[in-house]
């Protein structure tokens, strides 16, 4: 699970939501902002469009920062919020990893 620290505080989801850069795959949506200083923080959003569970918006949730916690470490200057589309609840394992490693390869 990502630490604490590494999240995205509420404070800065205007400043990425403004200028940010889009980056999709089949099922996310990666929105990148580099910033001057500060370490990598990262969120993850999944709407009630994806599931009306909670317990599986959780699911993709935990999922997802789970395996971003490998990556950090090489892009310290980054604010990443990963937004879910509809299917997201259906990739796993192997297939949520290869796709989450396509999303960072592509940032720049």
């Amino acid at each position: 699970m990502l630490p604490k620290k590494s999240r995205i505080k509420r404070a800065l989801y205007g400043e990425l939501l403004s200028g940010s850069r889009f980056i999709h795959s089949p099922h996310f949506i990666l929105r990148q902002k580099l910033i001057t200083s500060g370490e990598c923080a990262v969120g993850v959003s999944v709407s009630k469009k994806v599931s009306k569970s909670a317990v599986t918006r959780n699911t993709i949730r935990r999922r997802v920062y789970a395996l971003v916690s490998k990556y950090l470490f090489k892009y310290p200057n980054y604010l990443l919020l990963f937004v879910a589309k509809k299917g997201a609840e259906n990739i796993k394992g192997k297939g949520l990893e290869t796709e989450i490693e396509q999303l960072f390869s592509e940032l720049r």
